[in-house]
Parts: structure tokens; C-alpha cells; sequence
């Protein structure tokens, strides 16, 4: 189980492990919150332009060059006070998300990134979204395990299209869909752990009285 970007990797791990470790018995995935379209949450937040975490987008782009190696020049991506401060502001792991926003000092996309990077035709852009579609986790994907899926509609983090598109690649398997407006990405955290603690407490039940 995971949540946010745990979440979207236990969904990946569900996957390999089913394609490449059959032997290995899982019982239930549970994933809540998860960015598992990285294209769509990047053209939503670019569209939107405003984001309460407007880092994310810095990180996803990092996370990718550095991960896939592919030497992306940031100054195509950053204006010039990103590029300056991303060691220090990202990468040092001194301040959290909140933080990092305020030395930003804005909620806008618009006012870390070059117009370039926020046109998804752009050439140059060519790279970056291949490597986000290789590391998504929306892949034809008929799972044996049951598949709990958990997301808010107001999520403010990760935008509820990744919800909606891994649902779609689901749609013909054995899937608990548990969606609803439950607040923003932080809020639904704590419902998603305390939903999860319930379930599991319910099934260790249902073991005990050999059910």
C-alpha cells in the first residue's frame, strides 16, 4: 500500500510483481492518491498554471533527467531563479514542500518555468514526455490480485485525472473504486490511512474467525 507518489509506485510494484514474480501471492494492493499519469498531472498543472506545491513540477523533471539520464539542459525548463536555487531549495532536503514555496514566492507555474517548457509541442519537450509516459504506471494492466483504488475529486496535489485514467486501464478487473471529495491532498491522506487501518483490522477479523 502507498499513498501519493507511494502510491503510484505500489501500483507499479503490483505490476512488475504479477508480470515478473508470479510466485509471489499478493493479497490486496491499496493505493491512494497516486500520480500514475505523470503527462496528464504535468499538462494539468502547466494548464492550471496554479498549484499549492508549484515544486512538484521542478522535481518531476529532476527526478526524470537524473533517473533516466537524459541530460536535459534546465536552462530550457527554469527560469533563471529556479535553475540558481534548485541545489539548495530541492536538492539539500533542508525545507519542506511549504517552505520551498514561500522562497519561490509564488503559486504560479508560470514563475519557475520557460514558456517552452510549458508547450507540450515544443520539440525539445519530445524527450522529457516519452520518459514520463515509459514511467507511468497507466499500462494495459489486468491484475489477479483485488486492487483498492483511493482518490479525492479536490485533490490540490495530484489532479484526479490520474484517478480517472488508471480506472480506465482497470475498468475489466477485480477493483474497489473509492473516490469522493475528501478534501485536499493532505486531508485525504489521513482518510486513506485511517479507511486502510479500518479494512485491514476488518480482514485480520474475518481471519481470525475463518472467514
Amino acid at each position: 500500500l502507498g499513498f501519493s507518489q507511494g502510491g503510484a509506485v505500489t501500483m507499479s510494484v503490483a505490476q512488475e510483481l504479477e508480470k515478473s514474480h508470479p510466485d509471489v501471492d499478493i493479497r490486496l494492493t491499496m493505493c491512494g492518491g497516486g500520480p500514475y499519469d505523470i503527462c496528464a498531472t504535468y499538462d494539468t498543472l502547466i494548464n492550471n498554471d496554479v498549484t499549492d506545491y508549484p515544486c512538484a513540477i521542478p522535481m518531476i523533471i529532476q527526478g526524470l533527467n537524473d533517473g533516466m539520464e537524459l541530460g536535459l539542459d534546465y536552462n530550457e525548463f527554469f527560469l533563471p531563479k529556479m535553475v540558481e536555487n534548485m541545489d539548495e531549495w530541492l536538492n539539500s532536503k533542508k525545507y519542506p514542500m511549504a517552505d520551498i514555496t514561500r522562497m519561490i514566492g509564488s503559486n504560479r507555474i508560470s514563475s519557475i518555468m520557460t514558456e517552452k517548457a510549458r508547450n507540450k509541442v515544443n520539440p525539445s519537450m519530445t524527450e522529457l514526455y516519452k520518459a514520463m509516459m515509459d514511467n507511468s504506471a497507466v499500462l494495459a494492466f489486468a491484475p489477479i490480485c483485488p486492487i483498492y483504488l483511493y482518490h479525492s475529486l479536490d485533490d490540490n496535489v495530484v489532479p484526479f485525472i490520474n484517478a480517472d485514467n488508471m480506472s480506465y486501464v482497470l475498468r475489466n478487473s477485480n477493483v474497489i473504486y473509492n473516490f469522493g471529495h475528501y478534501g485536499n491532498h493532505m486531508l485525504t491522506c489521513l482518510r486513506f490511512i485511517y479507511t486502510v487501518k479500518t479494512i485491514l483490522e476488518n480482514e485480520k477479523t474475518d481471519d481470525a474467525d475463518g472467514g
